[in-house]
């Protein structure tokens, strides 16, 4: 009996019209990364803080919260174990967000990389990549029971896009399409409260 009575306790949290955990960066010092123990990390963000400035209130302007400390440097190591820098921009799009009773997983993934990946890309200009090597874009949604509320509770999915400098340069200037660009990209994706995994995405 006392199981059950957490399990409903737990379901009723995730479900409720209960504002829970916030998340969003309120104010741009919340949205940027700036503590650092590695050196050479705290030298790139002092080289690229103004890019940070620009484009946090270019994505507030388009209509789209941070991730708190969701804009910074990001390292990643490559196939040969080369360290590379890449340019992190995690957003919360005010209109993003999804019913659990008439989407699946799949279903929410889908709509977030055909339609709101690129329409949010725009918002990356070349010259913002100068000193990286690519871009991990992240974007965050909620997942709520719509018959109890709309605006509040639920809990968090996300997917992560690195993207390499070179074929997203490419995509910004027209060239390459967005499938083109993703199938040499790590996407990397949380849902239903699951651990992070990384996925392969088919067109």
């Amino acid at each position: 009996m006392k199981a059950a009575f957490l399990l409903l306790s737990i379901f009723s949290l995730l479900f409720s019209c209960a504002t829970g955990s916030i998340y969003i960066a309120v104010e741009e010092k919340d949205a940027i990364t700036k503590n650092f123990s590695d050196p050479n990390l705290k030298e790139k963000h002092m080289l690229t803080e103004s890019v940070m400035k620009e484009i946090y209130s270019r994505f507030v302007s388009l209509g789209a919260n941070f991730v708190k400390e969701g804009l910074g440097v990001m390292p990643l190591l490559d196939e040969k174990g080369t360290r590379m820098y890449y340019l992190k921009v995690l957003v919360r799009p005010k209109e993003l967000k999804f019913d659990v009773n008439t989407t699946d997983p799949q279903k929410r993934f889908s709509q977030v990389v055909h339609i709101y990946l690129p329409n949010y890309l725009k918002g990356i200009k070349g010259e913002d990549l100068l000193n990286f090597d690519g871009l991990t874009f992240g974007i965050y949604w909620p997942v709520r029971d719509f018959s109890q509320c709309k605006d509040y509770g639920g809990f968090i999915e996300y997917a992560h896009f690195s993207l390499p400098k070179r074929e997203l340069l490419q995509f910004l200037a027209g060239e390459k399409g967005l499938e083109e660009v993703l199938k040499v990209s790590e996407v990397l994706v949380s849902f239903n409260l699951e651990p992070p995994k990384s996925v392969r995405i088919e067109f």
